[in-house]
């Protein structure tokens, strides 16, 4: 059921990702959007979740053409001086509403760990709103730790 992301998927997975905008602004009213998002991001989700090198950078959940899941993944650049793992950004995660509690998230984010370790990418990072209580506790269930704070000044 967990597979790569085909091009049929790519207007699902534009409703999805809109699902997961509007999600993020429920959670926390000062992430906003731009007027027309999906317009904005259509060439990321088509130039770069397509993409397989140095791994998968998107794996969905459900039929071809019909996803109701995904998950981002990109290479995480680090300073040299570190001495850290390299390692993989999980940039989006989502599952349709009527499919969460099933293991769909986690059964994603597995196969987003594999592709990235596989690739010789060991560790795994990712970031979510602090106002998400729901996206944190998922997080923090996968065994994720806090490591560092993003404070922000006038973004809102």
């Amino acid at each position: 059921m967990i597979r790569p992301l085909a091009r049929v998927d790519l207007r699902t997975i534009g409703r999805l990702w809109l699902a997961l905008m509007a999600a993020g602004a429920e959670a926390d009213p000062s992430y906003r959007t731009v007027d027309d998002p999906l317009a904005a991001f259509a060439p990321i989700i088509e130039q770069e979740w397509t993409r397989t090198d140095p791994f998968v950078r998107c794996f969905v959940a459900g039929p071809a053409g019909a996803p109701f899941a995904f998950v981002t993944l990109y290479p995480l650049i680090r300073p040299p001086v570190l001495a850290m793992p390299p390692a993989a950004l999980i940039g989006d995660v989502f599952v349709a509403p009527e499919h969460r509690r099933g293991g769909i998230g986690r059964q994603l984010v597995a196969a987003a760990a594999s592709a990235a370790h596989g690739a010789g990418f060991p560790g795994l990072e990712v970031g979510t709103l602090v106002r998400d209580a729901r996206a944190v506790a998922f997080w923090k269930g996968l065994g994720f730790v806090e490591q560092r704070v993003t404070l922000v000044r006038g973004a809102s």
